[in-house]
């Protein structure tokens, strides 16, 4: 037992091994207690540090430092904690806190400026900004997979588009003129596609009928485009018409039908 501090000072590298040859599966323990006069700690305690310290050429100058500390309300058998990475910054005088394991399991940066990185250059970088939330891509396409990596879920191409994967099968991509759907496009009932500035054009179903609705004013238009556009068929039935709009090389005309029966 040594009651003070132990200082080991030698001109060379020092070591401190702790060896043990027992023939069975325990190992060696370097432990920090802490007690309040033989009495319970409380939470926020420090119960054990390792610092690093560098020389300045004047004195030893703290540089990082591993932290355990109280986290809650210590008990008879129960003492929650928390470690706690700090380092310092270049031109700081103090190290801050970067990383902390707590008691509840949660990994945590807790400060606005730290991001967590991956990459050879920080390629990927995930952070909270003080307002939001970011994942961030340096280099590279930012891709939401499975697991193992062979089916996307999300995938977002710098200067590029954004795209909704469904079972690995793209549904919905940005470009520069909008957006486009693959597939289906589904809304329930009384759910609106909405146009327009005003939302003056609205097309639905309520549950029991199909609705296009104009609040314009001004006529509803559905027509082809250019001189020699193609007919305009407008059926009740796919197997049935009804109204007729032929363009007729340049000279439109309408048809209107009764039963499939031209009447008009």
């Amino acid at each position: 037992t040594i009651t003070g501090d132990l200082l080991v000072d030698d001109a060379g590298a020092n070591n401190i091994t702790l060896q043990t040859r027992v023939n069975n599966g325990n190992d060696s323990n370097f432990v920090f207690k802490k007690s309040r006069n033989n009495n319970i700690v409380q939470s926020g305690d420090d119960l054990g540090s390792i610092s690093f310290q560098g020389h300045d050429g004047t004195d030893h100058i703290l540089a990082a430092r591993i932290l355990a500390e109280v986290d809650g309300t210590p008990g008879t058998n129960d003492m929650p904690a928390r470690i706690s990475f700090a380092t310092t910054a270049d031109g700081a005088s103090n190290t801050t806190t970067r990383l902390q394991i707590k008691s509840d399991g949660k990994v945590s940066i807790p400060n606005d400026t730290g991001k967590f990185t991956c990459g050879a250059s920080d390629d990927l970088q995930i952070y909270h900004d003080g307002t939001s939330n970011y994942i961030a891509s340096n280099n590279g396409n930012i891709i939401l997979s499975k697991a193992s990596g062979t089916e996307k879920l999300i995938r977002a191409i710098p200067d590029g588009a954004a795209e909704l994967y469904y079972d690995s099968s793209r549904k919905l991509r940005t470009k520069t003129q909008g957006v486009e759907i693959e597939g289906e496009l589904g809304m329930a009932d009384n759910y609106k596609i909405k146009l327009g500035t005003g939302e003056d054009l609205q097309i639905y179903h309520d549950g029991t009928d199909s609705v296009i609705y104009n609040s314009t004013g001004t006529p509803l238009k559905i027509q082809n485009l250019g001189s020699n556009g193609a007919d305009v068929h407008i059926q009740a039935r796919p197997d049935e018409e009804g109204i007729k709009l032929l363009n007729n090389s340049g000279d439109s005309k309408v048809e209107l039908y009764y039963n499939n029966s031209k009447k008009f």
